[in-house]
């Protein structure tokens, strides 16, 4: 990892590029996970025990709308005459999920980071470049007057 000037524009273009990418592209596992994640359970209502005055729902085996918006929408379960009734939400385990890979992630970089910061400022600076075999050979090949000198023009006086 280095910083080279000749590079300027167009590496920041990439950069910038790979930020985008890294903003953009976890959507579409999370969405996909919150859904999956995410559970609607019918419940039908039971009648009241003679020994208790307490209800417990029935938990039935109708279908019920896998998103959460269409939750009162019509359903097998409706239609038998139970409720939908979202027992779990994905939103929350996506999150508690992504707060653990977050302090992971942080762990990890910092540990990282007092190395990183203990290297000297020239390690993150580009060398220039190597010359090539072919430009080294013509190098030699040139005389030591030409390097270096400005080809010479005929300057005419005025008289």
């Amino acid at each position: 990892m280095c910083v080279c000037v000749s590079q300027g524009g167009a590496y920041l273009t990439l950069l910038n590029t790979i930020s985008n990418l890294g903003v953009t592209l976890p959507k579409t596992p999370s969405f996909y996970l919150m859904d999956a994640l995410t559970t609607i359970q019918c419940h039908m209502p039971a009648a009241l025990d003679d020994h208790t005055s307490d209800v417990t729902p029935v938990i039935s085996d109708l279908a019920c709308p896998t998103r959460p918006g269409d939750i009162n929408a019509p359903s097998a379960c409706s239609a038998g005459g139970g409720t939908c009734v979202l027992t779990r939400d994905g939103f929350y385990a996506v999150c508690w999920g992504s707060l653990v890979v977050g302090g992971l992630l942080g762990i990890v970089y910092l540990r990282w980071l007092p190395k990183l910061l203990s290297l000297p400022l020239s390690a993150w600076r580009c060398a220039p470049p190597a010359p090539s075999p072919s430009q080294a050979a013509n190098a030699a090949k040139a005389s030591p007057s030409q390097q270096g000198s400005r080809p010479q023009q005929a300057v005419k006086k005025r008289q």
